[in-house]
């Protein structure tokens, strides 16, 4: 499904935070694959990079106040805290959407290991709150996504597809847009609904009524989304079936 006329001359007042760097350094970084997105005890605002030699898995520090994580639980109690991030999609020209959940686990101590304790989990939080950022990985920079729906339970919410826009051809991305369908089930039988953020509005939009042309005898994972592709101009969504 195509979002390029979504796209097609709004301002980049949000998005040119983003922008320097992207698509204009002298010596870009050799591709890189991404294992972890990890939160560091740093004051900056920018993320960085500790990158190794593909295809060996690179990782991306990210400063904790820019997240906010709750309070810690006590060390030596019955809850242990789940604080971990990613990589959800890409851009084709580079462009990353981070997410990091902040949960919790039911794991009672039964033991020592080493300096520390042996814990059994008994019980996990199946809806971690979930903060998301897009990061321009030549600059470091980065802007947080607001709430979706105004709460950070949105771990449900995931396969999104990143797309940009340049005003200038093999410019930086003047503009981005982020989108993701999956069923709608509160509207007719195999239709879709969209979650999509535009840079230059800075909020999230809900859109309705968009029709799948898979037959609904073929669609054998209706539940569980579709990988979002971004490719010429395009977000491209993958039937799994």
């Amino acid at each position: 499904m195509p979002l390029r006329r979504s796209l097609l001359g709004l301002s980049a007042a949000v998005s040119g935070r983003l922008r320097r760097g992207l698509s204009t350094a002298a010596a870009r970084p050799p591709w890189a694959m991404i294992f972890h997105a990890i939160l560091d005890k740093t004051p900056g605002t920018r993320a960085s990079f500790k990158l190794r030699e593909p295809p060996c898995p690179s990782h991306v520090f990210v400063p904790d106040h820019l997240v906010d994580p709750g309070p810690r639980p006590d060390p030596d109690g019955e809850i242990m805290p789940l604080l971990g991030g990613g990589v959800s999609c890409t851009s084709d020209d580079g462009l990353l959407l981070f997410h990091f959940q902040d949960g919790r686990a039911t794991a009672p101590i039964v033991g020592k290991h080493g300096k520390g304790w042996a814990r059994q989990v008994i019980g996990l939080d199946m809806d971690p709150d979930t903060t998301r950022f897009v990061c321009n990985p030549i600059s470091g920079e980065l802007f947080r996504l607001p709430d979706i729906d105004g709460t950070k339970k949105t771990c449900f919410i995931k396969r999104f597809g990143l797309l940009t826009h340049s005003d200038r051809p093999d410019g930086p991305p003047d503009r981005y847009a982020l989108a993701q369908l999956v069923d709608d089930k509160e509207g007719m039988e195999g239709s879709f609904l969209m979650r999509r953020f535009l840079s230059e509005a800075g909020e999230w939009e809900k859109l309705v009524g968009f029709q799948s042309p898979l037959p609904l005898a073929g669609r054998k994972h209706k539940d569980y989304g579709h990988d979002v592709l971004a490719f010429a101009g395009r977000l491209w969504w993958v039937d799994e079936s």
